[in-house]
């Protein structure tokens, strides 16, 4: 019985990556179609390369791609959790959550993205989505895409889908959170994003474990994706800035990375061992 139990929710765990990935692939696909169809409509004739390379850097693409993908991904888990007979409706119940101390959370958690974020610099570890991403950040679609619907879209694969999942069939809440923090890095890919990923996927699915709810790990998964955004709209002319000549100083940049790091795991501990939800 045990055994049969472990086989499931590993299945239910393989079933939300396999929406997610097959999601993406899927709209890649379509998206290129469209485009090789404007421009053989413009032109008269399809270059093979041009689509091939459109599917991964053409960015109007890759923007119409994610958003397509993030709406079939967030459509699908919903199918299967109605389909497995899940909570749906009382994931998305804003009264389970103290609204006070989930704006901590959220304050605590951006702030320890940041200081993620400048280790990760400091690191020097490859982006290799940083031009397609600053490029995306140029559009609507990639605005849209990057900062409100993929945010969206991985928080009810990862954390309703694969945590949730892993709750309901009696997973221990640390153990859930661990092992889709870990597939949440990996899905990443990009060198640049996934530790960030991961540790970040800590935070969100402590969120999504404490208050019962997608809402807050929602909220804080937008946020943090809105601010990339800004930050690439706004330093768009010089991409490969660093955090030590936004801020002015190699030493306040440290500082700033030790004390926001710190803050943010001290403030979670507290706030897992807290016995009341948020």
């Amino acid at each position: 019985m045990k055994e049969k139990k472990t086989l499931f929710t590993v299945l239910e765990v393989a079933m939300a990556l396999f929406i997610f990935v097959v999601s993406q692939l899927a709209c890649g696909v379509v998206a290129a179609a469209v485009y090789a169809g404007i421009e053989y409509s413009k032109t008269g004739n399809i270059d093979p390369n041009a689509i091939g390379m459109a599917m991964g850097t053409n960015t109007d693409v890759v923007s119409y791609a994610l958003l397509l993908s993030s709406l079939l991904t967030i459509f699908m888990i919903i199918v299967v959790k109605i389909a497995l007979k899940r909570d749906i409706l009382g994931e998305l119940n804003a009264k389970r959550c103290d609204w006070k101390i989930a704006l901590f959370v959220c304050i605590f958690l951006l702030l320890g993205a940041q200081g993620i974020s400048i280790l990760e610099e400091k690191l020097n570890l490859p982006n290799l989505m940083a031009d397609t991403l600053t490029d995306m950040s140029g559009s609507v679609v990639g605005m849209l895409s990057i900062a409100i619907l993929g945010p969206i879209a991985e928080e009810y694969v990862f954390r309703s889908g694969m945590i949730g999942g892993m709750l309901a069939r009696g997973v221990k809440p640390w153990v859930a959170i661990l092992v889709s923090s870990f597939l949440f890095g990996l899905i990443h890919i990009n060198p640049a994003q996934v530790p960030f990923a991961m540790l970040i996927g800590v935070a969100l699915g402590m969120m999504y474990v404490k208050s019962g709810s997608i809402i807050p790990s929602c909220i804080c998964h937008i946020l943090n994706n809105s601010i990339a955004v800004y930050t690439m709209i706004k330093y768009s002319d010089n991409p490969d800035i660093t955090y030590s000549e936004m801020i002015g100083s190699e030493a306040w940049t440290n500082v700033i990375m030790v004390v926001s790091i710190t803050l943010s795991v001290a403030f979670f501990i507290y706030y897992w061992r807290r016995r009341k939800a948020i």
